[in-house]
């Protein structure tokens, strides 16, 4: 199946992009750049419109919930069948959620993981048949730096994060023998609605407050430009072969991760010999190695 005929001068190149939560953030901003670039979008939110400029080559679909998937599926075959096919999938529609571990109620854990970890897992196996029959296909899951080091206060939507790192690292194993690519983008703190769409925990503390103020101050000195996201995700698209499975993004997210990656490295290298004194075999005493 070739590139899309259009009389757009990008046409050769024009690719069929599909991606969830296009409302407003990090997904208005991909598909402002993606329509920019000569590519069709379809794109998805809760009631099926957009509060920006209509485009030619924009569908919008409803998608209310990815909890049934066989709705994510019917959004899925729709989508496909626009074009015959789809080159791009971002998984991008999530939200946040602060408070200590004690905060959280555990249907407010449910709900979360519904959308940021199950939304993701409906949408991948939904596409997924149609990216291997075609041979080809980019898969991109919108992590955090929270993904890969949590923090006071952040526990569960670092936990949802956690998995679609781990989900996406085993899928870009999975997928490659079919030709298909896939990415982790891990944003920092950009200037978005994220704040707005960010839940706090049902069971509020006071003994928790420096985490609350600490989140609010995060939200309230982000730095990341939102537009300049949307162009960094269209290189990745267009260079999606030369390029690591994880892209940070963000001065705070590279330091983020950094620090937890050095951090990490260091206590490996305390407790390596007591790790390995437990092997069958070892003659070292394991209590000696500490």
């Amino acid at each position: 199946m070739g590139s899309i005929s259009t009389d757009n001068s990008q046409s050769s190149t024009s690719k069929v992009i599909f991606i969830t939560g296009i409302s407003s953030g990090f997904g208005r901003s991909i598909v402002l750049h993606a329509l920019s670039h000569g590519h069709y979008v379809i794109g998805t939110t809760r009631n099926g419109t957009v509060p920006y400029e209509k485009h030619s080559h924009l569908t919008v679909l409803p998608l209310p919930s990815f909890s049934n998937i066989a709705d994510v599926k019917s959004v899925i075959a729709e989508a496909y069948s626009i074009h015959q096919r789809i080159d791009v999938v971002v998984n991008n529609a999530g939200y946040g959620i602060d408070g200590a571990v004690e905060e959280y109620s555990i249907e407010q854990a449910k709900e979360l993981f519904d959308v940021n970890v199950w939304g993701t897992v409906a949408v991948v196996q939904a596409v997924m048949p149609y990216l291997r029959q075609q041979r080809s296909g980019h898969i991109i899951n919108v992590s955090s730096p929270a993904g890969i080091r949590s923090s006071p206060g952040l526990s569960l939507y670092a936990s949802s994060k956690f998995a679609v790192e781990a989900i996406s690292e085993a899928l870009a194993a999975e997928a490659k023998p079919f030709n298909i690519n896939v990415t982790i983008l891990e944003p920092g703190a950009f200037r978005t609605s994220f704040g707005t769409n960010t839940f706090t925990a049902q069971n509020r503390l006071q003994e928790y407050k420096e985490y609350h103020a600490k989140f609010d101050n995060i939200l309230n000195t982000a730095n990341g430009d939102v537009d300049k996201l949307g162009q960094a995700v269209m290189y990745v698209v267009d260079n999606v072969n030369t390029l690591p499975l994880r892209i940070p993004l963000g001065t705070d997210s590279v330091t983020y991760i950094r620090a937890k990656l050095t951090s990490q490295l260091d206590d490996l290298k305390k407790v390596e010999s007591f790790s390995v004194s437990t092997d069958i075999g070892s003659t070292s005493s394991v209590k000696a190695q500490l």
